[in-house]
């Protein structure tokens, strides 16, 4: 595969591209099968094979790569495939939303709409380093919680856990998923179309919170005694007790 646009495209520098095919490179994915003879096995493999990057002293230097013969698989076998996004995919920042999401576009489009999964074996399907993240509390504010706010701000479907308790120890998860509405669609492919800066604000409302924050300031000091009408776009007239404001087409 060849795209000498791609990264204009997904909003990334050229290194910041590399790295994510690197990670896409380095990244399995597994899926059960059966064979002709009947025989259950399961197939796995990296998501993308045959990385070629072209030196960057190039202008029009390109990365080159294709899907693996295991994605392929999994792309064809209609029981698994769930229109896994390759701008989604290309588009997350964080390695351990990579690895949620595939694990979940894989399970989009089954009926059970849940699972459940001993920490143990989240870690491993997250990608968690060895001895890293070891307690609850850290493997849900650094991956699991990041994860899921970055899926269900970019993905064609939602995501959600909820932690499953033995006495009062956390030992496991629910993990549970949905395909989007139309209007959540849209809103996940609008964001992508977005460039990458902000993104991380807007997916935690911070945006919003300032613009909402400027208006209420804005209609506050409008409203306040001794204020009037601007004389100018952004700027705030102040009259005297007593005075008229003047607005701005009036002679002065």
């Amino acid at each position: 595969m060849c795209d000498p646009a791609i990264a204009s495209a997904f909003h990334k520098s050229r290194d910041e591209l590399a790295e994510a095919v690197m990670e896409l490179h380095s990244t399995v994915v597994s899926v059960r099968l059966v064979s002709r003879q009947g025989r259950a096995y399961t197939k796995s493999g990296p998501i993308l094979s045959d990385v070629e990057r072209e030196p960057d002293s190039l202008d029009d230097a390109e990365i080159r790569f294709e899907f693996s013969p295991a994605l392929r698989r999994v792309i064809a076998d209609s029981t698994h495939w769930a229109a896994v996004s390759r701008r989604a995919v290309l588009s997350f920042e964080s390695r351990y939303s990579l690895r949620l999401y595939l694990f979940l576009s894989l399970r989009a489009n089954l009926r059970k709409v849940s699972e459940d999964i001993a920490l143990d074996d989240l870690r491993a399907m997250l990608g968690v380093p060895t001895r890293k993240l070891v307690s609850w509390q850290h493997l849900r504010a650094r991956a699991l919680d990041p994860a899921v706010a970055e899926i269900n701000h970019l993905a064609g479907f939602h995501a959600a856990y909820e932690p499953i308790k033995r006495g009062r120890r956390i030992v496991g998860v629910r993990l549970a998923w949905g395909l989007k509405d139309r209007v959540g669609l849209v809103k996940a492919q609008r964001e992508l179309d977005r460039p990458r800066i902000g993104r991380t604000a807007r997916r935690a409302g911070l945006v919003e919170t300032i613009a909402e924050e400027r208006h209420r300031m804005a209609e506050s000091l409008a409203n306040a005694p001794g204020l009037g009408w601007a004389s100018e776009p952004g700027q705030i007239g102040r009259c005297e007790p007593g005075q008229k404001p003047s607005r701005p087409d009036d002679d002065p």
